[in-house]
């Protein structure tokens, strides 16, 4: 097994420890856009509204290494950490809140005090999650996909909508889901 494949299996298995063992961290939010990406998006929007609202909680970006300088060049004001470094490990399994419009690592394990805000991102003009007949990315196949966007909209405590047609949408697929999932 190659050094890197080791290093990557222990960070999932120390990320998982903390957050089965450690307690959540009152008022510490991570916030990550598009899987890491610079702030943007909704959780941006959720993310300024808490500043201005809780000046005192500890919100934090978790961005990609290589958008970091742009994103703190771009935000200096916010606290922005590498995605999946040590920094990151020490605050995303304690976080007693993640604000998120794109799905997490399949293999990261939510502590049962963190309160999951899944914002999503755009409308669902498309088909999504276990609604898509054949899927075609690198890595993955339709089942193991599906059975990914099933086991990551279990951890969601709460699902945003981004407006009126979005909303109607989910109503479906919470009452599909709920009886595929049971």
């Amino acid at each position: 097994m190659a050094l890197k494949n080791i290093i990557s299996q222990v960070y999932r298995k120390l990320f998982n420890l903390i957050a089965i063992m450690c307690p959540v961290r009152k008022h510490v939010v991570l916030f990550e856009a598009f899987n890491g990406k610079m702030p943007t998006d909704n959780p941006l929007y959720v993310y300024q509204a808490l500043q201005a609202a809780h000046p005192d909680w500890h919100l934090v970006w978790g961005v990609k290494r290589q958008l970091l300088a742009e994103a703190r060049r771009q935000y200096p004001q916010m606290t922005i950490i590498p995605r999946f470094s040590l920094q990151w490990l020490w605050v995303a399994p304690v976080a007693e809140f993640w604000v998120l419009n794109a799905r997490l690592p399949y293999w990261l394990r939510k502590n049962s005090k963190t309160t999951y805000i899944q914002t999503w991102h755009g409308t669902p003009l498309k088909r999504l999650g276990i609604d898509i007949p054949n899927v075609s990315m690198p890595g993955t196949d339709t089942e193991q996909y599906r059975q990914n966007f099933t086991t990551e909209s279990r951890r969601w405590d709460y699902l945003i909508a981004p407006n009126q047609f979005s909303k109607n949408v989910f109503r479906i697929f919470s009452r599909v889901f709920a009886g595929r999932l049971s």
